[in-house]
């Protein structure tokens, strides 16, 4: 009786951490930049209203959720994007990524991404503006999209491990099963495309004005990239030859990173 207990107290420890994530999870979303009401928080989480109401309660005892005073609009708190900061400085790679987006954006004018896993999904962890004034900010720091959307989280989808790739391909096909851009037939002939390319193009799927190109930074053999750096700009500045020179300057500058970070130990974020 006393280990039956105990491992239905587990249960029931372990689904409320379960719960709780999913709601982060979805204040996370690029989605709802602008905060999520109650109403949305319940529909778009599954639980119930009391359920919802006693994690909110919690996450913002904790400082991991807030709620803006007039509004009433729900937001992640500064407490757990604290935690997200740390987890990215343990090998400095805003700190050492930095010069290679400010070299990467003089060269081409076009702005610049940098982008790490994080579970099915990446996200934006620095940009750099270029010198064109027709600006492309497809992304903001912060914002998380499923890997495989967009050219950044494409690359990072792309070279993980076959293996890998498959699962994460299958769960984001299970998680918007009405996007027809994340069944797994149609993402998977991009991976395929990107592997055989040498970079991952995303010729206006996001936004259809707007392209990129986007390269892994590799880590330790035979493992998921550590990040990956991506270029956008207007459609009309991906064309033709000049597209290869961004893939050929995205290129060299991720290998210069990926190097500077495994002399430091990086392990891929996110796994």
């Amino acid at each position: 009786m006393r280990t039956a207990a105990l491992s239905s107290t587990e249960r029931d420890g372990t689904q409320a951490i379960e719960r709780a994530l999913r709601v982060l999870r979805i204040l996370a979303s690029t989605n709802y930049a602008n905060g999520v009401s109650f109403q949305d928080l319940q529909e778009t989480s599954g639980l119930t209203r009391s359920t919802l109401y006693r994690i909110i309660r919690a996450l913002r005892n904790e400082g991991f959720v807030e709620r803006h005073p007039t509004s009433g609009m729900f937001f992640l708190g500064m407490d757990f994007l604290a935690l997200g900061s740390a987890s990215i400085n343990r090998f400095n790679l805003r700190e050492l990524a930095r010069p290679h987006l400010v070299r990467i954006a003089e060269q081409t004018e076009d702005t610049v991404f940098l982008s790490i896993r994080s579970g099915a999904d990446s996200i934006c962890v620095d940009r750099q503006e270029g010198a064109f004034p027709i600006k492309a900010l497809t992304l903001n720091i912060g914002d998380r999209r499923p890997l495989g959307i967009g050219a950044g989280a494409l690359a990072l989808l792309a070279w993980l491990p076959r293996a890998e790739m498959e699962d994460v391909v299958a769960r984001n096909a299970r998680r918007f099963p009405s996007n027809p851009a994340m069944a797994v037939d149609t993402m998977g002939a991009l991976v395929r495309r990107s592997r055989d390319e040498g970079y991952a193009f995303n010729d206006g799927r996001v936004l259809k004005s707007m392209c990129a190109v986007g390269v892994p930074v590799n880590g330790p053999p035979r493992r998921a990239p550590l990040a990956a750096l991506s270029i956008a700009a207007i459609s009309e500045r991906m064309r033709g030859p000049r597209r290869g020179r961004l893939v050929a300057i995205l290129t060299a500058e991720a290998d210069a990173l990926g190097a500077a970070l495994l002399a430091r130990g990086a392990q891929p974020f996110g796994v």
